[in-house]
């Protein structure tokens, strides 16, 4: 299990806070009620991410009914990587794009 913390200071939306925990080929997001996590889940969702919400965390498929992935620039089996191997590449991936999108981790 890999725990991620982001911050950002939004203009719009004030001090937006993502907690974000990567078990296996699983993402769970902290539950918060804002404009911007309601955003990210539809987003999701309309790629096809299976989203199930479960008390303080929303947990999220990003794979679903696939084999063979790709995400960013790194290939892999979801049925042959190590669940170990498969967070770091999700934890790598989703550093650098929230990175990108100006939050800070923390």
């Amino acid at each position: 299990m890999i725990e991620l913390k982001f911050k950002q200071q939004n203009p719009q939306l004030g001090e937006v806070r993502v907690v974000m925990r990567l078990i296996g080929k699983f993402i769970y997001f902290k539950f918060n009620q804002s404009q911007y996590a309601e955003t990210i889940m539809q987003q999701m969702s309309a790629r096809g991410a299976i989203i199930v919400q479960a008390k303080d965390w929303i947990k999220v498929n990003i794979f679903e009914g696939r084999e063979d992935v790709k995400l960013g620039e790194v290939e892999f089996n979801l049925n042959t990587t190590p669940e170990p191997e498969i967070e770091k590449i999700l934890s790598e991936f989703y550093v650098v794009q929230y990175l990108k999108a100006g939050f800070t981790l923390g």
